[in-house]
């Protein structure tokens, strides 16, 4: 059920969509919670137009190596490279599984 929703202030997603368009990433990767909203999924492929789109059901049982792995594979896969970015969109679990996944990944990416 798609119920989650995001809060982020217009200042915050100002200053994210700026950051994509001027570091000039060559692929942008969304990391979402599979629990989110559709409008908020729409939102943010519509306007952060990611490349690779993976989702991530958020539980703790899934903070696991398995669930690095599998986001690590689906990166490969599309060819991301160490020029692309991750984006976590959710919450505590994925944000941390996400960000250790980025940190690995081809030496680390944003």
């Amino acid at each position: 059920m798609n119920n989650t929703r995001l809060f982020y202030s217009a200042n915050r997603w100002n200053q994210l969509k700026k950051f994509i368009r001027h570091r000039k990433f060559s692929s942008v990767i969304l990391l979402f919670d599979s629990k989110l909203s559709k409008a908020d999924l729409r939102k943010l492929t519509s306007e952060l137009k990611p490349d690779v789109i993976i989702p991530f059901y958020a539980s703790e049982n899934n903070k696991s190596l398995n669930s690095v792995h599998q986001i690590i594979s689906a990166a490969a896969l599309t060819g991301a490279d160490r020029q692309s970015v991750l984006i976590n969109a959710g919450g505590g679990t994925l944000c941390d599984t996400g960000a250790f996944a980025a940190s690995i990944f081809k030496r680390g990416i944003d």
